[in-house]
């Protein structure tokens, strides 16, 4: 280890006030070209490049291209990470554990009131049939576009997530279209109609 430098000069009591002369500093002196060019100039690499951010950019943008959940396209729509929502349609139809469907569980459960052959009521099979699909497309989206993210993340921790979010807003709008205030409103609409019915036919 190198020694401290020592004072050029002993500062006491006789001169602690006096100014001290100035030391040269000297001049800048550049290299000549031929030292330049034996010397080796690194440059510093970055961890996550820019062109990974832009790249993350891209591949967010081309994976919402393709989607045809609810509107009709004159091309065949291409693979998306939405396209499970023309799949899930039917999803209250599968057979649930006791190896019967929930149509068929309904069908089993609906009264027949007085001797008419059709239901004054049919609103709880229609509501619930409804329901059902509405609560299947929307766990089908969020299980998705969970999937999709916790991916992409892994892949890209810098990748930019926006237009996910915005076609995800505007799925779930649809999807709202379909939820259950839309189903209740109707129900009570038909409700409404069918108690005029009912009370025709009622006679004391």
């Amino acid at each position: 280890m190198a020694a401290k430098r020592s004072a050029t000069s002993e500062l006491n009591h006789d001169n602690w006030n006096e100014e001290e002369e100035r030391e040269d500093s000297g001049t800048f002196q550049r290299a000549s070209e031929d030292s330049l060019k034996r010397r080796i100039i690194k440059t510093a690499r970055r961890r996550n490049p820019i062109s990974s951010v832009r790249s993350g950019d891209t591949d967010v943008k081309s994976a919402f291209t393709g989607f045809t959940a609810f509107t009709k396209a004159a091309v065949p729509p291409t693979a998306s990470t939405f396209s499970f929502l023309s799949n899930i349609t039917n999803e209250a139809e599968k057979p649930e554990t006791n190896g019967k469907s929930v149509k068929e569980a309904e069908k089993k459960i609906h009264v027949v009131p007085s001797s008419s052959n059709k239901s004054i009521f049919p609103d709880a099979k229609e509501s619930t049939t409804k329901s059902n699909d509405y609560f299947s497309k929307l766990k089908g989206l969020n299980e998705n576009v969970a999937s999709w993210i916790k991916r992409h993340v892994d892949a890209n921790p810098l990748i930019n997530l926006q237009p996910i979010f915005r076609d995800y807003e505007q799925y779930f709008k649809e999807l709202e279209k379909e939820g259950p205030k839309a189903i209740t409103n109707d129900v009570d609409k038909k409700k409404k109609d069918e108690k005029h019915v009912l009370v025709q036919h009622v006679h004391f």
